[in-house]
């Protein structure tokens, strides 16, 4: 449980007040009090929270306050190195009040080895066989004779010593690698301190870390550890925080997919075997690269969804049986083999999770294993590259494997959550789970949200598919952008529901001569036009000093993965409503199954999807409790009571539908009174 104190140990008869570091506000206090109870025992053991509550409310240091109280271990996993570093920043801020509770990231080889070069690599693959590449024993045998000897053997990405051998890196002179942690590593341990103390001390930070999180009160890392078998959350409280893409991480975690370069690169890997086996192995792969070659979506399709009894027509039209795949998945062996005679060929030592033909193994063992009612095959063509994949369509599946690790009880956060009883039903939680939606901590008059059914020139706003192309629609939409982007101070975003879409849009305006209006006013960024970064730290620039607009796709990675405080978004601007598009056929696929499952609840998800990505994309704008801004839903969809009551609580509370009988010009006075306040 990490260190302790005679204060850390009396850290349960402590109330979260006298942790919290700030004068709280009273939805914070609420918060608190609604997660103390989750985990105290005043409800039984195992239970699940949702509790959404928006953007610069303070939830993280809501969450240690209230948990470290009880005196439970806290395993607290985000999406982002950034958000990681707030949980660090905010145990300091609880120490510093007379505590001591001690906490680490457990962060990748990119983020923590002290070499910058392997840190610069980009890919944690290669950064992975670079570092084994420096694992040697205190004698100097390095880690490919160890593996070959038996005496050491690779579990993941980790080398186990088998004997007594102690293992260092011949980075900088040499580093311990550990594991077990010296007792003067720093009460908090984030990615910098781990850095500056291994170069110090001459440790690796990477295993340093991997030592630290099993016994550290908060152990912080990244929802890639869900599936991998290294939490540890037995009786610990399990914090999954920015939540609202749960259930993609969890179907993306239990699919597999195999493309036709993954089949090259594994029939490459067998002809570095040395014994039959690999000739075997090979002329199963040369069956399953003709299949890959020759199969096709129905008419001329760019992909086409199947069932497995589909699937299995398919392929047995090219001899890939079950007992083929029954043959294949029993060759595991052989594969161990082939990986450790491709490492004595190459030199190197490696993960056999690194061979494409582990990668195929794995697909077919799920293809063979997984319950057929709750997956599809996709066969895909993109760029003249055939791709096959195999999807789950239950996120409940993954989310059933985390329960089974016996956490004390699970917190599902975000700013956007919403609809919670909907995310709830799809994820599998029972009804003795706990919903909760926090309002904003930000002055109500801060925050001011406008839907519009219709532009100036009083044409109907839709992005519905059988109409946004309509002409007079598109140019409605340009001249309510350019009329509200005239009246808004520094940046405006606008996302649009996709790239396609956006491209028609911006395409028309220039014909028509409203892009040059909106360009004249603002300066003018595309987010297909730079890299991300480029991107973000120009706009970034401009907004501070002067007028912007951004124009941004729903779902994309300005959507979610930025955050864009005071003058970088004093509007959102909302082009139609992004449901997904069923062209897809697994979109198509997903609202099939979720309907087999039971009625309305495809088309309920359909709504879902669709509106906490609008409550997703507002949310760039509100950072923190003394910023400001307007947003603006532009269609008429939005007016219906469905999608109405899917908007966040928070939001909704602060949203004006526009009357049909109110001009424009009211509207625009509102804007205009909104920034003179």
């Amino acid at each position: 449980m990490g260190k302790t104190t005679e204060k850390l140990d009396r850290g349960a008869q402590n109330s979260f007040m006298d942790l919290f570091p700030y004068d709280p506000y009273g939805e914070q206090r609420v918060f608190m009090e609604d997660f103390n109870n989750l985990i105290s025992g005043d409800f039984k053991e195992g239970l699940v929270g949702l509790f959404e509550a928006p953007t610069g409310f303070g939830k993280t240091v809501a969450i240690l306050s209230a948990g470290l109280c009880t005196g439970h271990r806290i395993v607290y996993l985000s999406r982002t190195h950034n958000q990681m570093r707030q949980v660090t920043e905010e145990a300091r801020r609880i120490n510093a009040k007379g505590f001591n509770f001690d906490c680490v990231v457990k962060g990748s080889r990119l983020h923590l080895c002290l070499d910058e070069g392997i840190r610069g690599l980009g890919s944690n693959q290669l950064a992975v066989e670079a570092c084994f590449a420096h694992v040697k024993t205190a004698m100097g045998e390095d880690l490919l004779d160890l593996v070959s000897k038996g005496k050491v053997s690779i579990v993941g990405d980790i080398a186990k010593v088998k004997s007594g051998e102690r293992l260092i890196c011949d980075l900088m002179g040499g580093l311990r690698i550990v594991d077990v942690a010296p007792k003067d590593v720093p009460e908090v341990a984030d990615v910098e301190t781990l850095l500056e103390y291994g170069k110090r001390k001459k440790i690796c930070p990477y295993f340093l870390a991997r030592a630290l999180f099993l016994e550290r009160k908060v152990a912080i890392g990244s929802y890639q550890y869900l599936f991998l078998g290294e939490l540890g959350t037995k009786e610990e409280m399990l914090i999954l925080d920015e939540a609202h893409n749960m259930e993609n991480v969890l179907k993306g975690a239990l699919s597999r997919t195999i493309t036709s370069r993954i089949l090259e690169r594994a029939l490459e890997e067998t002809r570095l075997g040395t014994g039959v086996s690999s000739h075997k192995l090979e002329e199963r792969l040369l069956r399953l690269q003709r299949f890959l070659e020759e199969v096709k979506p129905e008419g001329g399709k760019s992909s086409q969804i199947y069932d497995k009894r589909a699937m299995l027509e398919i392929f047995g039209d090219f001899g890939i049986t079950e007992g083929f795949m029954v043959e294949f998945v029993g060759s595991w062996l052989e594969i161990v083999d082939l990986h450790a005679d491709i490492m004595k060929a190459q030199g190197r030592v490696f993960p056999l999770e690194h061979l494409r033909i582990n990668t195929v193994h794995s697909f077919l063992e799920s293809f063979l294993e997984d319950p057929p009612e709750k997956y599809v095959a996709c066969i895909e063509v993109e760029e003249g590259r055939k791709k096959l994949s195999w999807i789950c369509l239950e996120p409940s599946i993954g989310f059933n494997l985390i329960l089974e690790q016996k956490p004390h009880c699970t917190l599902l956060t975000s700013g956007t959550l919403s609809p919670l009883e909907g995310t709830a039903k799809r994820l599998g939680i029972g009804e003795e789970s706990v919903l909760k939606s926090y309002d904003t901590i930000i002055r109500e008059e801060n925050v001011q949200v406008i839907a519009l059914k219709r532009g100036p020139n009083d044409v109907e706003l839709t992005t519905k598919y059988d109409r946004r192309y309509e002409p007079e629609i598109v140019r409605e939409y340009g001249e309510t952008i350019l009329e509200i982007s005239l009246r808004v101070p520094n940046g405006v975003l606008v996302f649009t529901p996709s790239y396609r879409y956006q491209e028609h849009l911006l395409k028309i305006w220039r014909q028509e001569g409203i892009f040059q209006k909106i360009d004249k006013n603002s300066t003018v960024f595309i987010e297909r036009g730079l890299t991300k970064k480029v991107l973000l730290e120009t706009y970034k620039k401009i907004a501070k000093k002067d007028k912007a607009i951004l124009f941004a796709v729903c779902r994309g990675t300005l959507s979610e993965g930025a955050d864009f405080p005071d003058e970088a978004a004093r509007a959102v601007i909302m082009v139609g409503v992004p449901y997904a598009s069923l062209i897809d056929p697994k979109i198509t696929a997903q609202r099939e199954y979720y309907e087999r499952k039971e009625k309305r609840m495809g088309s309920q998800w359909y709504s879902d999807d669709a509106i906490q990505t609008v409550n997703q994309s507002l949310g760039r704008a509100w950072r923190h409790k003394d910023d400001y801004a307007m947003g603006f839903l532009l269609d008429s969809r939005y007016y219906w009571p469905s999608n109405r009551n899917r908007i966040t609580e928070w939001i909704k509370r602060r949203l004006l539908y526009v009357s049909k009988n109110m001009p424009f010009s009211t509207i625009l006075r509102v804007v205009e009174t909104f920034f003179e306040r």
